[in-house]
């Protein structure tokens, strides 16, 4: 049987407290020096992916299901709409961030003077 003496102990609990905690401990277990940014960014494209191959997947037999089969009447007007709506989402999230960007600049400049 191995018996660790004091200073062996005391320098793995120094070595223990130093290193630096980080989320997603597997991940960094496997890359230890890497960013999380690179590897949350990669989650959230997974999820995104995955949700939209899904969802997309039933899109086309629910909306059959729901114009009892007439696509070729509804489809095109159904699919303008989506664009609009897409379009009016965009603008409206430029919009906010934009503003967003003003009056954090607008309190920026007077916290400094």
């Amino acid at each position: 049987s191995h018996i660790y003496d004091s200073d062996d102990e005391d320098d793995m609990i120094r070595v223990h407290r130093t290193r630096p905690r980080r989320i997603g401990g597997f991940f960094f277990s496997i890359l230890p020096h890497a960013s999380p940014r690179p590897i949350l960014l990669g989650l959230s494209l997974s999820v995104t992916l995955a949700t939209f191959w899904l969802l997309d997947s039933v899109k086309d037999p629910l909306f059959a299901a729901l114009v009892d089969g007439n696509l070729s009447h509804h489809q095109p007007r159904a699919k303008i709409c989506s664009v609009l709506g897409t379009l009016c989402i965009v603008i409206a999230m430029e919009v906010v961030g934009n503003r967003r960007k003003q009056r954090y600049a607008q309190r920026h400049v007077t916290e400094q003077e």
